[in-house]
């Protein structure tokens, strides 16, 4: 029991670094408004999702449907007819789940010093820091794979059942998760194969795989298999090079690199050594959304390499100051204090031109703007956008036709779409149409009518 206790202690110390994030930085970011849209498009329609009205002037919708209808349930359960009313409760709920759930699959560690250190570590993370403040579908789902690894192991059909039909709602959730579960797998059995572990793991993974099909199916009938509009621009394999490593990962990176230095050189933990610092390379190289992996991967063996020398005071400080400067400073490089709106939550000035256009504009208006803001547009403002950000599926020819227009401020890029609002932004750089009708300007964003 002293295990469960801890793990509620920690649940209760991450959820309110988590609220306090939401309260410093606001509710709304730039990606998550898709995901409170469309939860309340469901939750109004009461059914799952199969069109959607604004994105890219309306199109199918192909996102995976799994969270949109839990969030929506949940909502009518609580009598709730806005989602935007339980939204943060919910969330704030669903990281506790998620913490505790993630602090018990250190269990099996020896002390209590190296199970504080993994969890603590792991929850420093930037994609759980930043993500999990507003963005409640990755917390979901990775909280039913953390469940599901509880149960990998234990022996009661029941439970080896449930293992399997958690792993598949988080595969419906978010289809990351089928390439994170193995990876917690290794990492939970100390970085050592035991083939039968891996038979147990891969037996439940690939059930997990065929049930969500069920969910996965109707959507490739309907639209086909997956694609990515402009995969060099967004997606998963887009890289930033080891400028993007430091970025992303801060003050992580000498832990990593003394984890990897001082687990190369013990026997039992040479190949996860080898497989950390290759997964920093594939992050640079190839795809920065291998960030997760590298963190789950240092947040195991971090604990084990270091062990019993984590009970030295000093130490322990040490890695503390690591791990708070992380919790403490990631928040605050991300937020973009002196660039709007540019990493994930939207201030005032990035959402008040957005209330501009759903309180002072027509219900037909049409609307071009940076991509990346098109979420926001489409939640709080309410209106058609030309293309926003969430790439797959989406026609490339609205996508490079606002991109362009976007990146040049050339409304020549828009001929034929009927676009009745063109929305520029200075971030990186000043926008401006200086032949155009302004509407509205606060400074860092300018809002033009066409025609």
């Amino acid at each position: 029991m002293e295990v469960e206790k801890e793990a509620i202690a920690f649940g209760v110390i991450f959820t309110i670094v988590i609220a306090i994030l939401v309260v410093q930085f606001g509710p709304v970011d730039w990606w998550g408004a898709y995901y409170y849209r469309n939860v309340q498009n469901a939750l109004e329609e009461g059914n799952t999702l199969f069109y959607d009205n604004l994105s890219y002037l309306g199109r199918n919708f192909t996102y995976p449907p799994v969270f949109f209808q839990i969030a929506s349930e949940i909502s009518l359960l609580l009598g709730a007819a806005n989602y935007e009313s339980i939204r943060l409760p919910f969330h704030l709920f669903v990281v506790f789940i998620y913490s505790v759930s993630m602090y018990l699959l250190f269990r099996n560690f020896k002390t209590w010093q190296e199970r504080v250190a993994g969890a603590s570590l792991f929850a420093t993370h930037a994609f759980v820091m930043i993500f999990s403040s507003t963005v409640t579908l990755h917390v979901l789902a990775y909280t039913f794979m953390n469940v599901s690894l509880l149960l990998l192991e234990r022996n009661e059909t029941v439970l080896k059942v449930l293992s399997v039909i958690f792993l598949s709602i988080a595969l419906s959730s978010h289809p990351t998760s089928i390439i994170l579960f193995p990876v917690y797998v290794y990492a939970i059995g100390r970085f050592r194969i035991d083939w039968g572990r891996v038979k147990n793991a891969a037996i439940t993974l690939i059930t997990a795989s065929f049930l969500s099909l069920i969910f996965y199916l109707p959507i490739f009938i309907m639209n086909g298999f997956p694609y990515e509009t402009a995969p060099n621009l967004w997606g998963y394999f887009v890289s930033y090079g080891f400028v993007g490593i430091l970025y992303d990962m801060q003050f992580l990176v000498p832990l990593i690199l003394l984890t990897s230095l001082f687990a190369v050189i013990r026997k039992p933990f040479q190949v996860a050594a080898l497989l950390l610092l290759l997964a920093v390379l594939v992050n640079a190289l190839i795809a920065y959304r291998v960030n997760l992996i590298i963190t789950i991967m240092l947040s195991f063996l971090f604990p084990l390499v270091f062990g019993e020398k984590l009970k030295d005071a000093l130490v322990l400080t040490a890695f503390f100051v690591f791990i708070l400067a992380n919790m403490l400073f990631m928040p605050v490089l991300f937020s973009g204090t002196t660039r709007w709106c540019r990493w994930v939550y939207a201030d005032d000035m990035c959402t008040k031109p957005m209330q501009f256009i759903d309180g002072f504009t027509s219900t037909s208006e049409r609307v071009a703007i940076n991509p990346e803001y098109g979420h926001i547009e489409t939640y709080v403002g309410k209106r058609k956008v030309l293309a926003d950000l969430y790439v797959e599926y989406a026609p490339s020819d609205k996508f490079y036709a606002e991109y362009n227009f976007y990146e040049k401020s050339d409304p020549d890029y828009l001929k034929g779409y009927n676009i009745t609002l063109l929305v520029l932004d200075d971030t990186d750089q000043p926008r401006d149409i200086e032949s155009a009708d302004r509407i509205y300007d606060n400074g860092f964003v300018h809002m033009y009518r066409e025609g």
